[in-house]
């Protein structure tokens, strides 16, 4: 599961601003969001052989969740079931 890096990025920094704004620290460091790690995980899963599947947050979970669930399941074996949801 992963979210497109440059708005979940843009939103972190808005926060870090907004903060700033509100007399907090604001601290903001992109390198820490943990997207290098996923893709090294990623690459790690995939030169062992194991099947993946990549779900994105925005574009496959939030626009049809049923669905993304029910191929996630499939995916996974298990059953789907609709308290998933």
């Amino acid at each position: 599961l992963f979210r497109d890096p440059v708005p979940t990025l843009e939103s972190w920094h808005r926060v870090a601003l907004k903060a700033t704004a509100e007399g907090g620290t604001g601290y903001f460091d992109p390198s820490e969001a943990g997207f290098a790690e996923c893709v090294k995980i990623h690459q790690r899963v995939v030169a062992a052989g194991c099947d993946v599947m990549v779900i994105d947050a925005d574009r496959d979970l939030m626009q049809d969740p049923e669905k993304t669930m029910r191929s996630f399941c499939s995916f996974s074996g298990i059953e789907f079931d609709p308290g998933m949801l």
